[in-house]
């Protein structure tokens, strides 16, 4: 029963104000609740006026430390989205290179339904992938997605990383290389 009146009022109070802040709502409904404005007028006024002084300081601290609370919970949705999205994209780059993979074990060709979005001269350089598996001697750009790593000290320490037939392929299909 007392639930359904705290909704009540929050209904009334949204539609008094739509643009009032929940906070600014949740004060006004406990102060009608707790009967806030009754007991404030049974105190003397010196009283009253100690007790504003405080309740006022008191909520703009209250107010800060909920602004930074969901500030920080605003920051870890948005990381925790960007992961979840990261993870989709992944599966779906798995299921591509399967589907790649299976192309080239049946002797597929630049015309597959696999290969339709790309351009022309990554259709060349796809030929040239399906025949001989290999790019040397080509400048290509390519869009690297590390979760964690670090630079030495001088930044030239170099690793040759040996990217598979159907990742190099899955690469130009999704975009993320491209040759110059």
């Amino acid at each position: 029963m007392e639930a359904e009146r705290i909704l009540g009022m929050l209904d009334f109070f949204l539609r008094r104000a739509p643009n009032a802040t929940f906070g600014f709502l949740d004060s006004k409904i406990k102060a009608r609740v707790n009967k806030t404005l009754t007991w404030l007028d049974e105190k003397t006024l010196p009283e009253q006026e100690d007790l504003i002084q405080f309740v006022i300081r008191r909520g703009a601290l209250a107010c800060q430390a909920s602004k930074n609370f969901n500030n920080l919970l605003y920051e870890e949705i948005g990381k925790r989205c960007a992961k979840a999205n990261l993870k989709k994209e992944r599966l779906e780059r798995k299921r591509l290179e399967k589907d790649i993979k299976r192309a080239i074990a049946e002797n597929a060709k630049t015309t597959n339904p696999l290969f339709v979005n790309i351009d022309e001269k990554q259709k060349r350089i796809l030929g040239v992938i399906l025949k001989n598996g290999n790019l040397i001697g080509q400048l290509l750009s390519h869009k690297w997605e590390l979760d964690d790593g670090y630079w030495k000290v001088n930044e030239d320490e170099a690793e040759d990383i040996d990217i598979s037939q159907e990742g190099v392929i899955a690469d130009l299909i999704l975009k993320d290389l491209e040759f110059i």
